[in-house]
């Protein structure tokens, strides 16, 4: 229950440390001036947000072996419950990493993106009682559901167009 709660928070902490760089060095027009186009930029800074958060998921797992293994809790480990619980939810939060890096990108103060991003990450188990196509439910349903990677595909889906948008904004936006 607590991996999703700790995936919004991830989402947002990358997020605004990755847009942060830029935004308190003032160095948006000298990366923009640079001989790479708007695309690449957001492309990358989403990559590596991606990538961030997939090791924070492998840390995770490899975590949860050495805790159980050091309790004593047997010798068999449950490779599939332990990938499903590390990855399964990783990839139905792409909406709300989408959606984070958009918000850290194009506001220079991330008072609104960290403050969304916690208040997602507190919010998120008291939606429990809403739909199971409600965004915020799909990494839980992810893990628990029979329709596992309806909610998967649908959050990588939703993520992607979430992401084209916010390229689109970010091509279009001027620099201060």
């Amino acid at each position: 229950m607590f991996v999703p709660i700790s995936l919004y928070l991830g989402c947002t902490l990358v997020s605004s440390l990755i847009a942060n760089v830029e935004h308190q060095l003032n160095s948006w027009k000298q990366l923009l001036a640079l001989p790479i186009s708007r695309t690449s930029v957001f492309s990358g800074k989403f990559t590596l947000s991606v990538l961030l958060l997939f090791v924070s998921c492998i840390v995770l797992s490899i975590g949860t072996i050495i805790l159980g293994t050091s309790l004593g809790f047997g010798t068999h480990i449950p490779w599939k419950d332990l990938l499903t619980m590390g990855f399964f939810p990783f990839l139905a939060t792409m909406p709300v990493l989408s959606l984070q890096l958009w918000l850290s990108l194009t506001f220079q103060n991330q008072t609104l993106p960290v403050s969304l991003g916690v208040l997602i990450s507190l919010v998120s188990p008291f939606f429990m009682q809403l739909s199971e196509w409600f965004p915020l439910n799909w990494p839980i349903m992810a893990l628990r559901s029979e329709h596992q990677f309806w909610f998967i595909g649908i959050g990588i889906g939703v993520g992607i167009i979430i992401m084209l948008i916010g390229l689109i904004h970010f091509n279009r936006k001027d620099v201060d």
